[in-house]
């Protein structure tokens, strides 16, 4: 599957990495097919391209550049991803100017497919590698939707393992952070607080949730449910718990 890249915008980032005069005629034939190549979609022989530039000037950016673009285009993550961390590493001036943006929407896409073959935990990795670049599209709409969803998933299949369960709290409480609005992440941390025994902390994040969402039935229940558990004796005197949490919303308030 083709990472949602545009091919212009692809090639257009290729441009501005200018080829000296002095550069064998040989490279830049070969790069000058690989831009071309890119820019029809036709990544497999834009990749044949690039390499064929690498190797008559090898560790040259633009190349690099390229077969990064390629690898990317052709379904390689791994090897895209290798490329553009090379890049980084050894690069970091050039990689900040000229690759990160691209790499970004790699991470993104990637995660976004990651999550689709039900691979949470190699989905995080990259919305984890997207947080420590920075990237400014973590705050576009559709990838804080992606970043909380991929949490929920790698949430949901650690909270199957007991030793895992604690893990799994923090990144559901993460979610809930990342768009307070996520009813599902308060209560999918709440309760698996309430069933590992951290019945405080359950309250203290529930009186949270409740503050923003104060009739959502989800919350409002699981909340009687932990004051039951840390207030027993209360509880059971009073039969009418229920019906005056549910009407107050937040017992806290």
């Amino acid at each position: 599957m083709r990472h949602p890249l545009c091919a212009a915008a692809l090639v257009a980032s290729l441009a501005v990495v200018s080829c000296s005069s002095r550069l064998p005629p040989e490279y830049v034939e070969a790069v000058e097919r690989g831009e071309a190549a890119l820019a029809v979609g036709d990544a497999s022989a834009a990749q044949r391209a690039f390499a064929s530039a690498l190797a008559a000037v090898p560790r040259d950016l633009r190349a690099l550049l390229g077969q990064a673009h390629a690898l990317a285009e052709v379904g390689d993550d791994g090897g895209a991803f290798a490329a553009f961390e090379h890049l980084a590493r050894e690069h970091p001036t050039f990689f900040a100017r000229e690759a990160r943006i691209p790499y970004c929407r790699i991470l993104a896409a990637g995660a976004s497919e990651r999550l689709e073959r039900g691979e949470p935990d190699r989905a995080l990795r990259r919305v984890r590698r997207s947080q420590e670049l920075a990237c400014p599209i973590l705050d576009s709409r559709g990838e804080i939707d992606l970043r909380v969803a991929v949490l929920m998933a790698q949430g949901d299949r650690l909270s199957a393992r007991p030793e895992d369960r604690p893990l799994a709290i923090v990144l559901y409480r993460e979610a809930a952070t990342t768009d307070p609005g996520q009813v599902d992440a308060f209560a999918a941390a709440a309760a698996l607080m309430i069933e590992t025994g951290q019945t405080d902390d359950a309250i203290e994040l529930l009186s949270e949730a409740l503050r923003r969402h104060r009739h959502e039935r989800q919350l409002v229940s699981l909340m009687v449910e932990a004051l039951g558990i840390r207030y027993p004796d209360a509880a059971s005197g009073n039969s009418g718990s229920r019906e005056g949490l549910r009407g107050q919303g937040d017992p806290h308030e």
